[in-house]
């Protein structure tokens, strides 16, 4: 405690020094720039327009700027806001021309009150055509006054979008305005027009919520009137329904609205008959009038969609008759007609899945009733048309997005020759003005940040709170981390044990250390507490929805301050581990400042709409920087790889170098190419370079998170539950590979969002033509590079699915079922029937059509009967074993010359562990076809035979009685089955006694027990004196030898 609150005061005070200087500096910033703009303000404007003169004689046309930068674009945004309140005002009036046709709903022939009373004359009425055409005509004058109120209403709420993108526009210029440098540009014509778009846009608004009001009060009365009028029509044609039929040549004759009314209306006609009638008909007259029914609807729906598809071809009339001058036009025309294009080719399909549905049907139908050659006709002319368009669109959009990818390439390939002195020139020049721009229009965003917060109070108050409270949180956490570091490092340094000879200098080097420790801690806590305010005013500003540019300001300070952070933190780490002198590291401290200086001058200046030519010099500076830092860094990066070679493993060192190595080198050619005039190239190189790497940065620390939360999680089921093994083998560890899977996706996607990298982009469209080049096709479905790639992930990720599945459902799902075998068993089916679901589901969602697998399967089916047969055989057995169980793992099994216990039942052979620790694989096919001895097949009780010799000078029923005690007295034995001991045979030098008993495989070994029994024999038959005898001959000799042996005896 005492420590902490030294290292706290010193904080403070070091924090006043630093906020002293900081205030400092802030003075003369200010002193500066107002310099800077007293001095433009009191420059006389006939001299810059003599400089112009002269500078118009010379070959440089693109020094000459009668109008700034600035000042083009707050008119091109201005220009934008009157075309915008332009359309909203046609769209207003054409609204006020279409309200004038409500006269047709004062016109009906019928209303709601009398329909019912109407349709019951008609029983007894006669119904004339006359009569059903003015209906007829009535009734398409209604639905045409619905459809273009439903379309015009959609052309307001688009004119409503426009108006709030027109006054997010507005704001924007507002903002810019306030800067009295771009208000001072502009003539007075714009500042009129400027004054006029504020007085208008608010009255636009009313006008404009005032007329959808009244468009969806029309529609819901037109609606209304819609529906009454065709429930008259559909009655009067079931009273015409005897007189009249439907005509083929119709689709041709009529428009596509009033075809598809029409045999809707027979539809509902015939519909009725059928309800009203059903009774008194046959079934076959039923069954007729049902296929009437299907196909007046089916026709009505196929009209529907001619009506969908003139809607697309004509939104695509005017780009296809503009094919030819394509090139004329900028590369945003260009990617908006492609945009189109890509949306017709979209609805065009959609419409082609829905011709395939109802295709499908009708040939189903037509399998039972037979066809129909007005629907036969009609779907073949549908599908003709599409398939024609889709060609024609498909070939477009390949022709158009090549261009516009040549398009993107051709504009990186331009060089901008900016060294030129006059241009140079011009760039300085405009430099201070620039500045005094960038430093209003901060004044300026922070004064909109403030006005912003106080246009709701209560809702900034909820913000602010909420982000204080996140504050809170996140100081919290800091400390917990700053000062457990700290206690981690002081309690490394107290478990030091010296030598004796230098336990002193030990001592007092430790205790220099421990004060040290928790200064540092301060520092690193003061750095955190930094960030948490930078990412607190972002939070805001992103919660008060302040726009920009005001916004993009904000944020580029507050990430300017994090980056200061980070350098300062690199400071003291290079400075603690002693990588670079501390010259070196002033140095580096130095130019890194430099950089971050420029980067945010840059990034304000293209914020504040600062000239262009003070744009472009910051962009050279900028790269030169980058350049030149990289030269200095470049050599200290080996100091860094060798720190890396004592953590990482070889191959992962390889791979960290060439990345360390390589991307300075990158980076050095990617700012010369910039330096030397291709700047847009440069630019691209290096967003990319960025985003990819902070992908790959952001990626790395979320799959090191989930590794230690794994961990942490794997330990606390261990110590928590019972079963927490498997807890964090079956549970922990596969939702940890679904977390870094996801976070994978996350990282991907979200660098293509910041990217904008779509199917038109460059790099893009080349990967996309090269993944969808059809290599082979199984059927109607090609097969291509990117199908090939993502079955192959897919199956991959169906594997690991299975096997999965297979440990969860052995150790979980049948967790009941007691014997192992059936559950092993159970556990590898399910495995198999996940293989088999997930491949047949991810053929099917790739689009290769199923049914061209049948050639596939007959030459599988002839190479299994030819050269697959042996892996055929082994996978059928194996299913046999696992359906009959004549095995199962952990048994003792004797098979051929090989004797051990199952390890493992596989697809294609069991693995069998023998008493050497050997393991054998064994084919499935040769434990089926040939016997085998399962010693634990229905228990793993087995029996156990010796046999011992004792004396013929021993009684038997001593010895037989010691070998009862030694049966009796070894617990390894069972009781029941009962053992047995009997006299077995007479032999040449021992009588021979038979020892059997029974132990359980599962609770005793087999070879331990045979010999404790064998050795409590012996020590039991020494200590009663029992002899074990060797064998023993007895010798005859014959009656020759024997009396020429008695001979020789007697001469002797």
């Amino acid at each position: 405690m005492r420590i902490k609150g030294a290292g706290a005061v010193a904080n403070v005070g070091f924090v006043a020094r630093k906020l002293g200087a900081a205030l400092v500096r802030l003075v003369m910033l200010a002193v500066m720039l107002a310099a800077m703009t007293a001095s433009a303000q009191d420059t006389q404007p006939d001299a810059p327009q003599q400089s112009t003169t002269q500078q118009s004689t010379t070959q440089q046309p693109t020094t000459q700027q009668p109008v700034s930068s600035t000042t083009a674009s707050l008119v091109d945004k201005i220009q934008q806001i009157t075309e915008l309140a332009g359309q909203i005002e046609t769209d207003l009036a054409q609204a006020d021309t279409l309200m004038e046709q409500a006269t047709v709903l004062e016109s009906l022939p019928i209303d709601a009150a009398t329909i019912e009373s109407r349709i019951q004359q008609l029983t007894s009425d006669t119904v004339t055509l006359q009569q059903m055409a003015q209906t007829n005509e009535i009734n398409d004058k209604v639905d045409n006054f619905c459809q273009a109120l439903q379309q015009h209403n959609q052309t307001l709420t688009q004119a409503k979008t426009r108006y709030y993108q027109a006054n997010d526009m507005l704001v924007s210029v507002n903002q810019l305005l306030d800067n009295p440098l771009n208000k001072n540009q502009l003539s007075v014509e714009s500042l009129a027009l400027h004054q006029r778009l504020i007085e208008q846009l608010p009255n636009t608004l009313t006008a404009l919520e005032t007329q959808l009001g009244a468009f969806q009060s029309q529609f819901a009365r037109c609606q209304h009137a819609s529906d009454v009028l065709t429930r008259w029509q559909q009655a009067l044609s079931a009273a015409l329904s005897r007189q009249q039929s439907p005509s083929g040549n119709d689709l041709n004759k009529r428009r596509y609205h009033e075809t598809q009314a029409q045999y809707s209306a027979q539809a509902a006609a015939l519909l009725e008959k059928l309800r009203q009638q059903n009774q008194s008909m046959t079934l076959t007259e039923i069954a007729d009038l049902q296929g009437e029914i299907y196909q007046q609807s089916l026709l009505a729906t196929l009209s529907e969609m001619d009506s969908q598809i003139a809607d697309i071809l004509t939104q695509e009339a005017l780009m296809l008759s503009h094919r030819g001058n394509l090139s004329a036009q900028s590369l945003e025309q260009m990617s908006a007609r492609l945009n189109e294009v890509n949306s017709a080719i979209s609805a065009l399909e959609n419409l082609q899945k829905t011709l395939v549905q109802h295709a499908q049907q009708y040939s189903a139908r037509s399998e039972i009733v037979g066809e129909d050659e007005l629907i036969s006709a009609a779907l073949a002319l549908r599908k003709r048309t599409i398939d024609y368009q889709l060609l024609q669109l498909t070939a477009s959009a390949e022709a158009l997005g090549q261009q516009v990818a040549n398009k993107k390439q051709q504009s990186l390939l331009v060089q901008t020759d900016f060294y030129h002195p006059q241009t140079l020139r011009a760039a300085w020049q405009q430099v201070p003005s620039s500045l005094a721009l960038i430093a209003f229009q901060v004044k300026i965003s922070v004064q909109n940040l403030f006005k912003k917060m106080t246009e709701n109070i209560a809702k900034t108050a909820l913000l602010l709170l909420g982000l204080l409270v996140c504050l809170l949180i996140w100081i919290k956490l800091s400390q917990r981390l700053v000062w457990g570091a700290s206690k981690t490092t002081l309690a490394k340094l107290t478990n030091i044990q010296s030598p004796n000879a230098q336990s002193t200098n030990a001592q007092s080097t430790n205790a220099q250390t421990a004060n040290v420790q928790p200064q540092r801690g301060m520092i690193y806590l003061r750095d955190l507490h930094l960030i948490g305010v930078s990412l607190l005013i972002m939070g805001l500003v992103y919660g008060v929805r302040l726009l920009s540019p005001s916004s993009g300001i904000i944020y580029s300070l507050m990430m300017a301050l994090i980056v200061v952070v980070a350098i300062n933190a690199l400071r003291r780490v290079e400075q603690r581990l002693s990588m670079v002198s501390r010259v070196q590291c002033r140095l580096r401290t130095a130019m890194l400042s430099l950089l971050l200086i420029i980067a945010v001058l840059l990034v304000l200046a293209k914020l504040s709409l600062a000239e262009r030519w003070t744009v472009m010099l910051f962009e050279r500076l900028f790269l030169l920087l980058l350049l030149v830092s990289m030269l200095i860094f470049k050599p200290s990066l080996h100091v860094y790889l060798r720190q890396l070679k004592t953590t990482l493993s070889e191959r992962r060192y390889q791979l960290y170098r060439w990345l360390i190595l390589g991307l300075p080198w990158l980076v050095i050619a990617t700012c010369v190419v910039g330096l030397l005039g291709f700047g847009l190239l440069a630019w691209a190189v290096l967003i990319h370079m960025v985003a990819i790497l902070g992908s790959l940065l952001l990626l790395l620390v979320g799959l090191a998170g989930i590794n230690r939360l794994r961990k942490k999680m794997k330990l606390l089921s261990i110590k928590q539950f019972t079963y927490g093994a498997f807890i964090a083998q079956d549970i922990v560890s596969p939702i940890a590979t679904l977390m870094k899977l996801v976070w994978f996706a996350s990282v991907v996607w979200g660098l293509f969002a910041v990217m904008q990298w779509q199917a038109d982009s460059l790099l893009i469209n080349r990967m996309l033509t090269i993944l969808n080049y059809p290599l082979v096709n199984l059927g109607d479905s090609p097969v291509t590079p990117l199908k090939i790639l993502l079955l192959m992930l897919s199956f991959y990720v169906v594997v690991r699915v299975a096997k999965w599945f297979k440990t969860f459902s052995y150790h979980w799902l049948f967790i009941r079922i007691k014997d192992l075998g059936v559950r092993q068993s159970l556990a590898i089916f399910g495995q198999y029937f996940m293989v088999l679901v997930g491949l047949l589901i991810v053929l099917n969602t790739l689009g290769i059509d199923l049914t061209s697998l049948v050639v596939f399967a007959g030459a599988l089916g002839v190479g299994i009967g030819l050269g697959l047969q042996d892996i055929a055989k082994n996978f059928i057995s194996g299913i046999i074993i696992l359906l009959e169980r004549p095995m199962r793992t952990g048994d003792w099994v004797g098979v051929g010359t090989h004797e051990g216990i199952i390890k493992s039942i596989g697809m294609r052979a069991i693995t069998m562990q023998t008493f050497d620790k050997q393991e054998v694989i064994i084919p499935n096919g040769d434990v089926i076809s040939n016997s085998f001895t399962n010693w634990t097949h229905s228990d793993s009780i087995t029996r156990t035979v010796l046999y011992v010799g004792a004396s013929y000078r021993h009684s038997p029923d001593e010895v037989m009685a010691l070998l009862n005690h030694v049966i009796d007295t070894n617990e390894s034995i069972l009781a029941d089955p009962v053992p047995e001991v009997v006299m077995w045979e007479y032999a040449d030098s021992a009588i021979t006694y038979r020892l059997q008993y029974f132990i359980d495989l599962d609770k005793s070994p087999l070879w331990g027990t045979k010999t404790a029994v064998l050795r409590e024999i012996w020590h039991q038959f020494k200590a009663h004196n029992i002899e074990i005898p060797y064998p023993q001959r007895d010798i005859h000799f014959r009656n020759l030898l024997a009396h020429k042996v008695l001979d020789e005896g007697g001469d002797k």
